[in-house]
């Protein structure tokens, strides 16, 4: 992640493909850039700008999610 002097947050996202997604996703129109790319048919990456609002936001929706399943484990646990 990057942050820019406005407060714009450059952001790499990676996810893993299943086998044969990679084709189903150029079979879709999917054209590999600079910001959004498929690497050797099992990895995409893209850069996402995000807005320091939208960021924070993000970061705070996250930190909730940890904290419910934090709580959902020890409920599970008692």
């Amino acid at each position: 992640m990057a942050v820019q002097a406005n407060g714009n947050c450059y952001t790499h996202f990676s996810v893993a493909l299943k086998p044969g997604q990679a084709a189903e996703l150029r079979a879709q129109g999917h054209v590999d850039s600079v910001s959004n790319y498929i690497l050797r048919d099992r990895v995409r990456y893209w850069v996402l700008v995000l807005a320091a609002e939208t960021f924070e936001a993000m970061i705070s929706c996250w930190g909730d999610l940890q904290e419910r399943e934090k709580q959902r484990k020890q409920r599970k646990r008692t």
